[in-house]
């Protein structure tokens, strides 16, 4: 049987992975000229129906928090990334 701790662990960073990924493709895609405002791009993800691993609204601090936490500075490091983030690849490692 599986741990449920660590199955909750999983999830939380399959949902990480998730906003992050569709961030990512926002920010390059969607806005491929200019870096988008925090506030049009939490304004995005709530659209979206996208939700915080807690279950809440996105709002600028927590999408630029969620940001930092996973390692990227801001929507501009988002912006600047060559290839797509994994969050995946990071927690098999450690």
């Amino acid at each position: 049987m599986a741990n449920p701790i660590q199955t909750k662990h999983t999830a939380n960073l399959h949902h990480r992975q998730n906003i992050l990924m569709i961030v990512y493709h926002y920010v390059h895609n969607i806005h491929s000229f200019t870096i988008p405002s925090y506030k049009v791009s939490v304004s995005y993800l709530n659209k979206k129906g996208l939700k915080t691993i807690r279950g809440n609204d996105w709002t600028s601090q927590r999408l630029f928090r969620f940001l930092q936490n996973a390692g990227v500075s801001g929507l501009w490091g988002i912006k600047n990334l060559k290839a797509k983030p994994n969050l995946l690849a990071v927690s098999n490692e450690v």
